[in-house]
């Protein structure tokens, strides 16, 4: 199966599954799976042994499906486990390294950004039965939860799991310049998570201006062949969600479609 295709199959199990559902966070670590493998191939079995490793830890602090076990506390185990002993945190000293956008490299190195990072904290989340939704918050990236009281509750997985209530989150966003008066806090279904992450790689992965050095045999380095096929599962993944921004990368990928890139772009 090519990575369109797995790409396509994915996308219309992602089109049956409600956000914050059991169903969408397992898709969300296939498509996390997925969007490093633009890079590199992904042993899925390890990746889900960690994850498994991971709400084991959890479960050993709190039995989610005690009847004290509240959705706070379960959160505040996983921030235990996930952040004070195994150390996950933000990479803010290299952000835009690709490596913060792959799972496999999340969990290795413990680093990552906001999506990447909330995307292991969803999937450690569902083995716990916590059900977690994405939140396109202005600027950043948070997650979202109902607690016993149907009250929401936010996650900054980025701060160290920090959790918000709305106000919380507005403040936050002020700091970042977001006027409070025109909060908005969609959610991020699968696909659109996928978007996101994909585009950070594209970001990273950009060849500089004027190119990079062409090689004497003709074949595109490792890193333009990553970001033309980014780019090509980009707006492939753009359109099957109906998101806008798709005409500002057909022009890019129309002109490596021109200089005989073309291969990489169906793959």
């Amino acid at each position: 199966m090519t990575l369109r295709d797995k790409w396509s199959q994915l996308l219309g199990e992602a089109g049956a599954a409600g956000a914050g559902s059991a169903a969408a966070a397992a898709l969300v670590e296939e498509g996390a799976c997925l969007v490093e493998e633009l890079e590199r191939p992904v042993d899925r079995s390890w990746v889900a042994a960690r994850l498994d490793r991971l709400a084991a830890q959890v479960r050993a602090l709190v039995d989610p499906d005690a009847a004290d076990a509240t959705v706070e506390r379960v959160l505040g185990a996983m921030n235990k486990v996930l952040f004070e002993r195994e150390g996950l945190r933000g990479n803010t000293d290299n952000y835009y390294e690709p490596a913060n956008s792959f799972v496999t490299e999340v969990l290795e190195r413990r680093l990552g950004i906001p999506i990447s990072l909330s995307v292991v904290y969803m999937c450690v989340g569902r083995r716990l039965g916590v059900r977690l939704e994405g939140v396109n918050a202005p600027g950043h990236f948070l997650l979202r939860t109902r607690n016993e009281k149907n009250v929401e509750v936010y996650i900054d997985v980025f701060a160290g799991g920090v959790l918000l209530d709305v106000d919380g989150v507005a403040a936050l966003l002020q700091r970042f310049g977001w006027p409070p008066e025109r909060l908005a806090l969609p959610p991020c279904p699968p696909p659109m998570i996928f978007a996101r992450m994909m585009r950070n790689v594209a970001h990273t992965l950009r060849p500089p201006e004027g190119g990079e050095p062409a090689r004497s045999d003709g074949i595109p380095s490792r890193r333009t062949h990553s970001f033309v096929l980014c780019l090509s599962q980009l707006v492939q993944v753009m359109k099957r969600c109906g998101e806008d921004g798709v005409q500002f990368y057909e022009p890019e990928i129309a002109l490596f479609r021109a200089t005989g890139l073309a291969r990489i772009l169906n793959p």
